[in-house]
């Protein structure tokens, strides 16, 4: 299987070290459990901080944002706290080498960003200064990431104070609770109780909020948790600077309310996209606050199983499936690409097909789908293969793919059916190909070696007569050139 690498990039020594309570240990473990017979993730966590061939902790800008470091992985998830520069930290804020850095890498790589609220910048009181001038909470390594720092505001209220009398509270809050008037309690963050989403643009649900299937409809569940908050960042997506492509369009796709004022529809942006695909460019997600990511905001959730998984059906599995479908939409294109056509070579190569190769082709294609959507998930290869009205990016290889591994031929714009009989007949064009090469022991190979011109035989002989295959071809050779062996 494939492998999704993820780099978390932090300033804070509390979430790179603070395990127990401040860290992201339930994030890595979450996304592992809920991306398991998918695909592999390898996340690792770095200081920005820490000088990790000496192992010296506090050592300032030690571990900076090279090609070198980014080259090793596939994905960014930068969780900042530093606001700024300061005297005996001259390293807080990225380098003019790092946005270099960065804006080649993120021509393919995938970015998460996120920080929280507003705080003054010095130690002085607060009261004697204006909150126009507080910077953010990881304004220090976010606010210069290419595009991605234009997606949240770092300067400003929302602020981290919640006192006084309500109106003039500049705090975003979004937690849950009976009491408005006790909302402002922090207490109330490391509750049970997570708070409810408004997902938008209203009418459409984005793949990151894809949860579960409806087993009488087939209809994907939204997800509608979420960790709450008392003091959110902010979100933007209106001004963009001048390294996005003409026409990019990022949209907002998760609202909370604050229920401090309960006769208002009172709603804070919580989470916007930028989908690459159509501009040749990686991914982007913005949050406006890291605690909907930390162990504090999850510890108190109730679900868990004993090894401390989510089960399923709770609040506590939306917010973990959500963590991974984060993790999946954020991987280069050509990476998830990859992982949806390894679905045929599994298909041709599992065990249990290899014991039924001399069965009818029809009964071939039954088992190699049931065995697929058993270690897959019947719900994650919807999630991954199905079409969103949120995305305009070539879709060639996953619709057909959709027609063999999805059990309604409706969710995939060919329509095709009987994909029983189409994926048993790519199978045997695959097994024609093993034969030819003699190849055997399948569990030893790291990638499919058969050439894109056998895939594409089978693919013509399991459509004829239902579509012209050869009128997907350009199609279907651009988005599979890098996966598959033999010519462009």
């Amino acid at each position: 299987m494939e492998t999704i690498r993820i780099l978390i990039y932090t300033d804070s020594a509390d979430i790179s070290e603070n395990n127990a309570f401040f860290g992201v240990t339930d994030l890595q473990q979450f996304i592992k459990f809920k991306m398991n017979g998918l695909c592999n993730v390898q996340i690792d966590l770095k200081n920005r901080h820490y000088d990790y061939s000496r192992s010296l902790p506090d050592s300032n800008g030690a571990t900076l944002l090279t090609g070198v470091l980014l080259s090793k992985y596939d994905e960014l998830w930068v969780f900042g706290f530093e606001q700024a520069n300061r005297l005996k930290q001259p390293n807080n804020e990225l380098l003019d080498s790092e946005i270099a850095a960065l804006k080649s890498w993120m021509q393919v790589g995938g970015v998460f960003v996120t920080g929280d609220h507003s705080n003054p910048v010095s130690e002085a009181d607060p009261d004697t200064t204006s909150s126009k001038d507080f910077l953010n909470l990881g304004r220090a390594v976010g606010m210069r990431i290419p595009r991605a720092g234009d997606l949240r505001v770092w300067q400003g209220p929302p602020t981290g104070f919640y006192e006084g009398p309500l109106e003039q509270r500049e705090n975003f809050n979004t937690q849950e609770g009976n009491n408005p008037v006790q909302l402002d309690r922090m207490v109330l963050e490391i509750d049970p109780i997570p708070q409810t989403l408004r997902l938008t643009p209203y009418g459409s649900i984005h793949r990151l909020f894809w949860w579960r299937l409806d087993p009488t409809t087939k209809c994907i569940v939204p997800i509608s948790k979420f960790p709450d908050h008392l003091h959110e960042g902010k979100l933007q997506v209106a001004t963009l600077g001048p390294d996005w492509p003409q026409g990019a369009t990022p949209i907002v796709v998760a609202q909370g309310r604050d229920k401090r004022f309960p006769q208002e529809a009172r709603y804070y942006d919580l989470v916007a996209v930028y989908d690459g695909d159509s501009d040749a460019l990686g991914r982007i997600v913005a949050d406006s606050s890291f605690h909907h990511y930390l162990n504090i905001n999850l510890i108190r959730l109730v679900g868990r199983d004993q090894n401390r998984n989510p089960l399923p059906g709770t609040d506590l599995d939306q917010i973990a499936q959500y963590y991974c479908n984060l993790a999946y939409w954020l991987a280069p294109r050509k990476l998830r690409q990859a992982i949806t056509l390894g679905l045929l070579f599994r298909a041709a190569t599992h065990p249990l097909v290899l014991e039924e190769i001399r069965s009818s082709t029809e009964l071939l294609g039954v088992i190699a789908r049931d065995l697929i959507a058993f270690e897959v998930g019947d719900a994650n290869l919807f999630r991954i293969l199905a079409p969103s009205d949120l995305e305009i990016g070539p879709r060639a290889v996953d619709d057909l793919l959709a027609s063999f591994f999805l059990d309604e031929s409706t969710t995939s714009v060919l329509r095709l059916a009987w994909f029983q009989n189409s994926l048993g007949t790519v199978i045997r064009e695959y097994h024609r190909f093993f034969a030819q090469q003699g190849l055997s022991n399948f569990a030893w190979f790291d990638h499919d070696p058969t050439p894109r011109e056998v895939v594409e035989q089978g693919l013509k002989n399991a459509l004829a007569g239902r579509i012209d295959f050869d009128s997907l071809v350009p199609a279907f050779r651009q988005e599979a050139k890098d996966f598959f062996a033999g010519p462009a």
